[in-house]
């Protein structure tokens, strides 16, 4: 009895002892302030004695829903318990009266750091020599009212890349619905890459939450899960998914899988023109692209010279992406909140232009294909027209969903059952007929894996 107490007791004392001098030796660092946002602060620490880098995240405990410096701290230290390769370890963390303070490995650059040098100008301006500057001369393809080929970028991602990105996402978010955890921000800048381990890392759970036992009806013979919290203020621009736009809280991790099939369309998209044309001009002239080609092969070059074509005037059209680079903070992306340039200002979209994007690119379901949606008068009234919808939904619509397949995801062009059963099923609109993360790891290895092996 006496030594079962003084080993617990010593062992208490040792681990209290350990902790303290983890929390001062971390707070003994230098540090260097790299992001701050309305309810945390990222600092990198640097061990001088070995140049050893750590990310300290301090978070507000006041900060408003959806945003939980507890809950956060609550599902890194579930998360740590059953260390994954794709999801960040929390090394260590404490608490002071008015914050929660994370520590976790620092790593460099974030995914939408590593792929912007590979989004590239179609035509590269040329730098003005000095004589043409003296003669006040410039390139006259910079002059025109029209849009040409100077208006677009070409994504050259490389295929090995883009496979390690979806394999290391899938991995990583099959992880965390297995854990019963739903992320709600899933985006390039929250995923991270680690040159020692060679993965790419999910980071970020400021705004997450866990999935609990829903009430079911009686005659449902299903268990189903929703969020614990209901709300649907979540995700990042063009990533919040459709029944979080729709204000429907009865959502389970599925609201991951819309976030990551955007996600997925950025890496795989070919190319995309600098103002905001509309997804009908991509449409006209990738039909017209398409007459006399083979219909498993789609020539980008030829795609974007039919666009412009047509002569579009850039004064009817927003200036969606700057010429001279791709930003971190406005990445490529086809679905798109509306975000444009005014006076080199970047203006916010909204949620009403995403919800049309989405619409102009997959159609509209009938309500037998949305059920979740019903009752919500707005999208009824608005989008569906009481199943009447001015755009079919893609899974009705065979041109229309080879189009989607050609737009969003080419890059996987050369393996058309991912696609069919993998990318195509995260663009559902009902999120319980929505492909899961496991299922989505299942397929990508039976598609890619196996097909590599033989």
């Amino acid at each position: 009895f006496f030594f079962f107490f003084f080993f617990f007791f010593f062992f208490f004392f040792f681990f209290l002892i350990m902790s303290c001098l983890d929390k001062d030796y971390f707070i003994s660092l230098e540090k260097k302030l790299i992001k701050t946002t309305h309810f945390s602060e990222v600092y990198e620490l640097i061990d001088p004695t070995n140049e050893t880098k750590y990310c300290l995240k301090s978070v507000s405990k006041s900060a408003p829903k959806p945003h939980s410096a507890q809950k956060e701290l609550k599902i890194m230290k579930l998360l740590d318990e059953k260390k994954h390769k794709n999801i960040i370890q929390l090394l260590s963390s404490w608490e002071t009266l008015d914050d929660i303070h994370l520590i976790m490995p620092f790593e460099k650059e974030t995914l939408a750091e590593i792929l912007i040098p590979y989004w590239k100008p179609v035509i590269k301006k040329k730098n003005k020599t000095y004589l043409s500057a003296l003669l006040h001369t410039s390139d006259p393809i910079d002059n025109s009212d029209k849009i040409t080929e100077q208006d677009f970028f070409i994504n050259t991602t490389p295929k090995e890349l883009i496979l390690k990105i979806t394999s290391d996402l899938f991995e990583g978010m099959s992880y965390l619905a297995q854990q019963g955890i739903i992320h709600r921000d899933l985006k390039l800048d929250n995923i991270l890459y680690s040159p020692i381990e060679k993965n790419f890392i999910i980071i970020d759970f400021g705004i997450s939450c866990f999935v609990v036992e829903s009430n079911v009806d009686d005659d449902d013979d299903e268990q189903n899960f929703q969020s614990d919290d209901g709300i649907t203020d979540i995700a990042t621009g063009y990533y919040k998914p459709i029944e979080a736009l729709l204000g429907i809280k009865k959502y389970d991790t599925k609201v991951d899988v819309w976030s990551g099939m955007v996600l997925l369309q950025q890496l795989s998209l070919e190319f995309i023109c600098c103002y905001n044309i509309p997804v009908s001009c991509y449409h006209e002239a990738f039909q017209e692209t398409q007459k006399n080609c083979d219909n498993t092969f789609v020539d980008v070059k030829k795609w974007i010279d039919s666009i412009c074509k047509k002569n579009l005037d850039k004064s009817e059209y927003e200036l969606k992406y700057d010429h001279n680079t791709i930003k971190d903070y406005n990445f490529p992306s086809m679905i798109s909140d509306g975000r444009v340039y005014f006076d080199d200002v970047l203006c916010e979209g909204s949620d009403i232009k995403l919800l049309s994007s989405i619409h102009s690119i997959f159609g509209c379901p009938l309500q037998i294909q949305f059920p979740s949606a019903k009752g919500i008068n707005s999208w009824l009234y608005f989008f569906n027209n009481l199943d009447n919808p001015s755009e079919k939904y893609f899974l009705d619509d065979l041109e229309k969903k080879y189009f989607i397949k050609k737009l969003l995801f080419n890059k996987f062009n050369d393996n058309d059952e991912f696609i069919e059963k993998c990318l195509l099923k995260m663009c559902l609109f009902e999120f319980k007929d929505r492909i899961s993360y496991k299922e989505c790891l299942d397929v990508f290895n039976q598609s890619y894996l196996l097909t590599n092996k033989e």
